[in-house]
């Protein structure tokens, strides 16, 4: 499009109130969706009583989501051209505020985790499609601030999950963390049949379904997804089913990428990876999001696993990232109207860099002081990142690209999370069995004294003080000192990931030197 289209396009724009509301239901929408991974995730105790099966059973619950999640996708961009964001918006956010109410009637695992199945595919497709609408409904000048907003939404549902969690499963009953999708699905499902009306439905499509496509499209996603949650726990290639979910991935991985390259309608646009901004966008995406979703999942497991907190308490401890998201989302939004946004970006990168890097010496008595300043820049320099990397990512795409764009990118974020959590769950693991080693050693009978124990890294206090009437027979002495190893090689694990995920994301920063200069203005996407 010519600056002098761009130009005319700006002048004929008036933003009406039923565009405002149809953007606020699709954003409500996706803010649902995303909420109810972190609410769920941060109540599985209460849901392991509740359906009278262990944490490992429950945890289920959540992956099922996620793999159905990560699966769809991709495939929403086919699925809006040929129904319309209207008409596929109605039937996510139905079949998601239907599937809540089932959920919180489910009345044994197995009926749960079909439900929330149904409820992750029903979720994923609401995820894409609140990109491409800000490149539909709104002109250059407004898809910074529009883009801010998705964003935050986006980025806030991850922070707020465990606070909402918290106090619903404190306060009420565990059935609560999905019948308060009820009434905020309705709502959205109205906003979006009374206001959603952009583009079309193009039922012809249906008839070239790309049938070969989605099975490959499935077999990769939701393998790859079980074999990155899985691996870890069942000592990855030594489980025949991990094994085996491996060689299915590389297998229908391969068959997906011959296949989209060659129908002359995939279901995947492959081919928007020849775009160099488009490419390198989606490698950011793919690190900001392991970087995102791991450092999410690390702050819980420290405050759960080191001090013993509570939902509710490590809720309000992560509070913090959430205020600073906003304040980074504003800064980034003015910001980008005078700075090029590849500065922007490698800023947002640095920044949370810090952020990761000031929580690598973490002690045992780690609180809410102690994660204040690392969760305030991460929520800063995230939000940054989010804000210009989407902008450059997307925004330079062909109308006809928008959408599959906007699938892609999302997808990345999400691997990237679930590379990431599988990466951190395995360092966890061989790092505190290294750091525990080293801390034993002193801990044979041979060479055990209360010396050493009262040498190993823990705080000044007296066995005495820590015990009363502490008896100093050599069974009592390594108990002790057994459990203050543990605790302490935890706690060193945990600050080595935290500098790995410096070392990640601070690599990912060169690669901004491979972005173009955005264009100016938008890409041709004609708003209806």
């Amino acid at each position: 499009m010519t600056d002098a289209a761009l130009d005319a396009r700006e002048a004929e724009f008036e933003l009406t109130a039923k565009q405002v509301l149809a953007f606020a239901a699709i954003v409500l929408g996706v803010f649902l969706a995303m909420l109810d991974i972190q609410i769920v995730a941060s109540s599985i105790g209460p849901l392991s009583v509740a359906l009278g099966a262990t944490i490992e059973e429950v945890a289920w619950v959540q992956s099922a989501y996620l793999i159905a999640e990560v699966i769809v996708i991709p495939l929403a961009a086919w699925l809006t051209a040929a129904l319309s964001t209207r008409y596929l918006y109605l039937i996510a956010i139905s079949g998601f505020t239907v599937m809540s109410i089932a959920c919180a009637a489910a009345w044994d695992l197995p009926s749960m985790i079909i439900f929330r199945l149904i409820q992750g595919a029903t979720g994923g497709m609401m995820v894409p499609i609140v990109m491409s609408a800000v490149y539909i409904i709104f002109p250059p000048s407004r898809q910074r601030t529009a883009l801010a907003i998705a964003g935050f939404s986006v980025l806030f549902s991850a922070i707020s999950g465990p606070v909402i969690g918290g106090w619903i499963t404190e306060l009420l009953s565990w059935h609560w963390l999905f019948l308060i999708n009820v009434p905020l699905g309705i709502l959205v499902a109205l906003g979006v049949y009374f206001f959603v009306d952009f583009d079309e439905p193009d039922f012809s499509l249906l008839k070239r379904f790309d049938g070969w496509g989605v099975l490959f499209i499935a077999l990769f996603l939701g393998s790859s997804e079980f074999v990155l949650k899985e691996g870890t726990k069942h000592d990855w290639f030594e489980s025949d089913a991990i094994f085996r979910l491996t060689i299915v991935a590389v297998i229908s991985f391969a068959f997906l990428i011959y296949r989209e390259l060659t129908i002359e309608e995939p279901v995947v646009n492959l081919r928007l990876f020849q775009d160099r901004n488009f490419a390198v966008g989606c490698v950011l995406s793919f690190a900001t999001g392991l970087v995102q979703f791991g450092s999410i999942y690390l702050i819980p497991a420290i405050l759960a696993t080191i001090r013993g907190f509570n939902s509710l308490q490590i809720g309000n401890t992560m509070f913090v990232m959430g205020v600073f998201l906003a304040l980074g989302m504003m800064t980034a939004n003015i910001a980008a109207r005078k700075v090029d946004e590849r500065v922007i970006m490698a800023a947002g990168l640095l920044v949370t860099a810090v952020g990761i890097w000031v929580d690598g010496d973490l002690t045992n008595e780690v609180g809410s002081a102690q994660l204040f300043l690392g969760q305030a820049l991460r929520g800063f320099g995230l939000a940054m990142i989010m804000l210009t990397v989407t902008n450059i990512t997307i925004g330079g795409l062909a109308e006809k690209d928008v959408r599959n764009g906007s699938g892609l990118y999302n997808l990345m974020r999400n691997l990237g999370g679930a590379v990431g959590l599988a990466i951190i769950t395995w360092l966890i693991q061989v790092r505190q069995d290294l750091h525990y080693h080293r801390l034993s050693e002193n801990l044979t009978s041979g060479k055990l004294s209360i010396d050493a124990v009262q040498g190993l890294p823990v705080p000044d206090i007296s066995l005495d003080e820590k015990l009363p009437g502490f008896d100093r027979s050599q069974t009592a002495i390594i108990e002790m000192a057994t459990g203050m190893a543990e605790r302490e090689a935890l706690v060193m694990a945990y600050n080595d990931v935290w500098l790995v995920l410096t070392a990640i994301i601070a690599v990912s920063t060169f690669l901004v030197a491979f972005l173009r200069r955005p264009a100016t203005g938008a890409p041709p996407v004609a708003a209806h």
